[in-house]
């Protein structure tokens, strides 16, 4: 695009910094001190098909404040096109893993959400915070240690 004059570079970029703020003041208030990345880019968990119902959603989706952007490590994509939320997370990863191939129990992981699917669970989004913050829980495998925690297995016989 051409312009009634030729602008400098410190003029391109001043005016390109006041309009970003601008922008931000518009979404985030103008206290800037107040401004947080999560907030802004909150990781959302949703539910299919649930999401697409506005009175379900509420109760199905999960949302949590998340770091990362799409050049970190822990990564969160962002869509700069989308006016409403353009900064929201929405490519993230969905398990994370570190294996330890000399002793397995050592290994570690994380997901979001929780280990359930049920919206009833204490466990259907327990794990949001956490895999937001970057933790990670250890992979358990060896069922005696397992059954030792009271973890329970839950058994599916066809019926018939």
């Amino acid at each position: 695009m051409r312009t009634a004059r030729v602008e400098s570079c410190d003029e391109l970029l001043g005016a390109s910094l006041e309009s970003a703020l601008g922008d931000l003041r518009k979404r985030y208030g103008e206290d800037a001190s107040r401004w947080q990345w999560g907030q802004a880019h909150e990781a959302r968990l949703r539910h299919r098909p649930f999401s697409r119902s506005s009175w379900l959603r509420w109760y199905f989706d999960i949302t949590v404040p998340s770091g990362g952007d799409g050049y970190t490590i822990n990564r969160g994509d962002m869509d700069f096109s989308d006016d409403a939320e353009p900064y929201a997370n929405r490519h993230a990863s969905s398990m994370r893993a570190i294996y330890d191939l000399a002793d397995p129990q050592a290994s570690l992981f994380m997901m979001p959400g929780g280990q359930s699917g049920n919206p009833l669970s204490p466990h259907y989004r327990d794990l949001a915070a956490p895999w937001a913050r970057g933790d990670y829980l250890p992979m358990v495998t060896d069922r005696a240690k397992l059954e030792a925690a009271g973890v329970r297995r839950l058994v599916l016989k066809p019926a018939g």
